[in-house]
């Protein structure tokens, strides 16, 4: 998906936040996790079991792009704080949010048929009932963002801004894979592309958080 697109621009807009100190500094949590469900989007496509030829490119990239910006209104509102961004799945309210200001926002750069599209998937990716193509990959490619070694950011940064530390991190993660978590979340997924890819990931997760832990506990130091 080319981010020299309009659209694009525009997201990265209204998903980055200003640092309210007036540092110049920016959180960028959620540009970078819509970017990369962007860029899942566009593999899930090229995937064997992917229905690609019913797919509008611009509803999908409207769709990845926008469909977590519920999170960011309201950082900016003062209705949660930045250390709970993407703390699980966008709510109902959420999803309203984001596909409300999407509207908004892409009402120039899309024809109205589209943007009505986008919209939809939006707000109804989650359910199992949601037949149309985008929001079917949409619900892929955001979950895989959340399965393997790139969720660890999240949560070392959600618990770092809390104060705790590595073990922290390391605790969560294990208790997630006690609970199935993951299993059930890769259980949803709505092609198996995407499943088999997000067991790699998991198990990779697996390898790095193991020697995390050894070294957090200094075995790695024993002769």
């Amino acid at each position: 998906m080319a981010q020299q697109d309009p659209i694009w621009s525009c997201a990265q807009t209204d998903l980055v936040i200003d640092d309210d100190q007036g540092q110049g500094h920016h959180d960028v949590l959620v540009w970078e996790h819509s970017r990369r469900v962007c860029e899942v989007a566009d593999w899930l496509t090229r995937q064997a079991d992917v229905p690609k030829d019913r797919v509008e490119q611009d509803v999908l990239l409207a769709a990845c792009l926008y469909h977590d910006a519920g999170w960011i209104i309201q950082v900016r509102e003062g209705i949660i704080s930045r250390a709970q961004m993407l703390c699980g799945a966008a709510n109902e309210v959420q999803r309203e949010l984001a596909a409300t200001l999407m509207e908004k926002r892409l009402v120039k750069l899309l024809p109205a048929g589209l943007l009505r599209r986008a919209a939809d998937c939006v707000r109804y990716h989650p359910r199992r009932d949601c037949e149309v193509p985008e929001a079917r990959i949409l619900y892929d490619a955001d979950n895989l963002d959340h399965v393997g070694p790139l969720q660890l950011w999240e949560i070392v940064r959600r618990q770092g801004l809390d104060g705790k530390g590595i073990e922290a991190a390391i605790d969560t993660w294990k208790r997630k894979k006690e609970y199935g978590y993951f299993n059930t979340r890769i259980n949803a997924f709505r092609f198996e592309s995407a499943r088999v890819r997000a067991r790699e990931r998991l198990k990779e997760t697996d390898h790095f958080l193991a020697e995390l832990a050894r070294q957090h506990r200094g075995e790695d130091l024993v002769t």
